[in-house]
This record gives structure tokens, C-alpha cells and sequence, in this order.
């Protein structure tokens, strides 16, 4: 045990009471004895000191909160004039370290909560330059197009939190124009090759939160010690009118981004009856869809080379779809939204059930279920609705096609 001498408790707990914070100064933020009087967007209840400073010209403004020790993780809520109200939170930040990136900030007053979600010491630095080129993809109004059924790789790390369709608050993003020749269903997919938090959505050009029509947020799993699995977000959009629509890719720590967007004509789901095996598999059109069934009553007919070991012949029940591709395609297929374990095979060959094609195998005992994006030849294709240790139920599989060239 050790005993120090009494602390004094901080002063600058409100916005009325803040401390002034000097460019290139760092200080040291104990927040053990702090209280809470704010809220975020980023984070939920949580104690805060609050510091203001003023820029006399337009400037890039960057804020760092650095742990100096494991007792939590630093928070940092950059505030106008106003400071105290949930509307006058400009950007925020959970993470360890933490950090705010705010360009062309005008001449005035603003004001930092910091935070942390235990009883921290953080070392707190305002960085105040002058301002630099805005990325072509950054905000609403002049964002480049996006390509539908084309991947475009988003570099983030000197992006700001630029729009807030409010899917993931606070994280550096990246907008593009997605214009739909048609009433069509969509799905965004958003893929980063870190441990990060990644979010996808659709909104309307004006980019306000109320006008966003699909949000969909990576999730990360515990797959064995000390190893995870995060998941590509997904945002599903159906029956969206013909028009100009804003696609928003978003990093919680500004790393890079693949963001697909996939289109198809739009039509409602179609129930797959029966299809238990190879006698009558269910047809699906070249152009894909929105299929909906439950294993429930089926049998269990295939194994599947991703399901889990010790599994009696057959695995679980499932179900058998025939897909004939005519092209070379990308074949994008989601069963998010079905309210069991899924397990989703792809298999090929002249006749069913074929051989499961290499890595065309996931396993949805995630909470956003089986996901697979595939490169695959002309041919014939079956894809195998099945659960993943013995699972079965209601599902729904979303299919995309996009032929080579188009």
C-alpha cells in the first residue's frame, strides 16, 4: 500500500470553468477525482475535465489524449463556442491514445472535454497549423463517383470526421456519389485488414443524419486466446429510388478502407420452398436476389469443409440453390439478418452437389452471419444453406452478381 500527499481536486470541470490550453503545451489530465457534465457521441457516461482555447486565424486543429497509465482509455470531445449542449460537439474520439483531426477550423473560441473510461492520468497536446489541401473525398457536396461492383481503396489517415450520418460518431471518413439508374436494392461493404472498427452507410447528398437510409458497423469476435476476427461492415439498402445517393466509408482509427458498392434491380424476397437436396434445387436468376427460407424441417444432406469437428454425417440441416453464371462474375453473398448460426458453402461442378470451391466456405456464428466474395468462372454453381454446429432455422441470403466488364 502506499500513501501520498492529499490531492487538490480540478477546478476546470465545467465549460464555465475550463483551463486554458496552449498550443504545443502538453499537459497531464488527472481525472481520478473528475466528475461527469458532458456527454458524446462517441462514448456513454463518463468523467471529464474541460480546457478552451481560441485560434485567431482559420487553422488545422489536431488534439492527442496519450494514457499514462492502463487504468483506462482516453476520450477527447472537441466542442464550439456554445460547449455544454450535445449539439455543440463538433468531433470525438475514443482510443488509446486518442486523437481529434479537425481542418480549417475558423477564428474563435472552442473548448475539449477529456475523458477517460477509468480513473486515468492522460497526457493532453493541442497542435494548431495552417491549414492543408482538403482530400477530393472529404464532405458532400463535391465527392467523387463510385463505380458500382468496383472496390476503391481509401487511404484515411489524414481524413477527418467530415460527415455524420450518425453510424460510427467521431471517425475519419471518406464520402463518394453513388447514383442509382434505377429503383435498386444495395449493399455497401466496407473491409479493413486491421483489428479497427470499420462502418458503411447511405444517406442522401445532403449528408444529414436524418436523411441516412443504411448503416452497417464491423463487429469483432473472439476466435481463441488472444486472437479476433473482424468482420467487413455491411449496409443494406432495398428498394432505394433512382437518384443521387452519398456513400460514407468510416475508420474509429483512420485506417485504410476497401469500400465496395453493390447494385441489383430492385424486387422483394423470394421464399425457397422445399430445395432439401439435389433432386430440385431452387433456381437463382443470373442477375442474384433476396432469398429467404428455414432449415428447420429440411435434412441434413452435406457436409460443409467450414463447419465445426465431431459433427454427425451431413452436418446440419440445409437447404440447395443452383446458380448458372454465364460470365466471369463477382458473386458477393450475406446471410445477415437469418436468426440462427449459418454456415454458407459455394460448391461447383456439371452436376449437383459438386465440390466446394477453395475458401467459398464462411461460417456465421457471428452475430452479422456467412459472408463470401467470390471471383468465379462460367458454370454451374450450388450454394448450400446449411448451420454451423448443427444449427438451423430462418435464414436470408442476399445475392449480388457482377459480371467481368460491367
Amino acid at each position: 500500500m502506499k500513501f501520498s500527499p492529499a490531492s487538490t481536486r480540478p477546478v476546470n470541470e465545467t465549460c464555465a470553468s475550463a483551463a486554458t490550453l496552449v498550443a504545443q503545451t502538453p499537459v497531464t489530465v488527472s481525472l481520478a477525482s473528475a466528475t461527469q457534465d458532458l456527454t458524446s457521441a462517441c462514448y456513454g457516461p463518463s468523467t471529464e475535465l474541460v480546457y478552451e482555447f481560441t485560434l485567431a486565424t482559420t487553422q488545422d486543429v489536431r488534439l492527442f489524449a496519450s494514457p499514462l497509465d492502463t487504468l483506462g482509455i482516453p476520450e477527447l470531445s472537441l466542442r464550439d463556442s456554445h460547449c455544454s449542449a450535445p449539439r455543440d460537439e463538433l468531433t470525438c474520439r475514443l482510443g488509446s491514445p486518442a486523437s481529434v483531426f479537425a481542418p480549417a477550423l475558423p477564428a474563435g473560441q472552442y473548448f475539449v472535454a477529456v475523458g477517460a473510461t477509468g480513473p486515468s492520468d492522460v497526457t493532453l497536446l493541442l497542435e494548431a497549423t495552417d491549414p492543408s489541401p482538403s482530400p477530393g473525398d472529404a464532405g458532400c457536396a463535391n465527392a467523387p463517383d463510385l463505380a458500382p461492383g468496383q472496390t476503391v481503396n481509401l487511404i484515411l489517415s489524414d481524413h477527418a470526421d467530415a460527415v455524420n450520418l450518425g453510424c460510427l460518431p467521431g471517425a475519419p471518413d471518406s464520402t463518394h456519389i453513388l447514383t442509382l439508374p434505377q429503383a435498386s436494392d444495395v449493399l455497401l461493404v466496407g473491409a479493413s485488414s486491421n483489428n479497427d472498427t470499420t462502418a458503411v452507410s447511405l444517406g442522401e447528398p445532403s449528408c444529414e443524419a436524418a436523411t441516412r437510409l443504411a448503416c452497417g458497423v464491423s463487429t469483432t469476435t473472439e476466435i481463441g486466446t488472444n486472437q479476433f476476427f473482424t468482420s467487413a461492415a455491411r449496409a443494406h439498402a432495398f428498394a432505394v429510388p433512382a437518384g443521387s445517393y452519398r456513400a460514407v466509408a468510416e475508420s474509429a482509427a483512420g485506417t485504410p478502407v476497401a469500400l465496395t458498392a453493390l447494385l441489383r434491380p430492385a424486387r422483394p424476397a423470394t421464399l425457397v420452398a422445399f430445395a432439401d437436396d439435389c433432386s430440385a434445387p431452387f433456381e437463382v436468376p443470373t442477375s442474384g436476389g433476396r432469398f429467404q427460407g428455414n432449415t428447420a424441417n429440411a435434412n441434413p444432406d452435406y457436409d460443409a469443409g467450414c463447419d465445426v469437428g465431431n459433427q454427425a454425417p451431413g452436418g446440419a440441416p440445409d437447404q440447395m440453390l443452383h446458380l448458372k453464371l454465364t460470365a466471369k462474375s463477382r458473386v458477393v453473398l450475406d446471410m445477415s439478418g437469418s436468426n440462427y448460426q449459418t454456415l454458407l458453402s459455394v460448391r461447383s461442378g456439371a452436376t449437383c452437389p459438386g465440390t466446394e470451391v477453395q475458401l467459398a466456405c464462411a461460417a456465421g456464428y457471428m452475430p452479422d452471419r456467412s459472408f463470401l466474395d467470390l471471383d468465379l468462372d462460367s458454370g454451374d454453381y450450388y450454394v448450400q444453406v446449411d448451420g454451423y454446429a448443427g444449427n438451423s432455422g430462418a435464414w436470408l441470403l442476399d445475392i449480388y452478381v457482377v459480371p467481368d466488364g460491367a
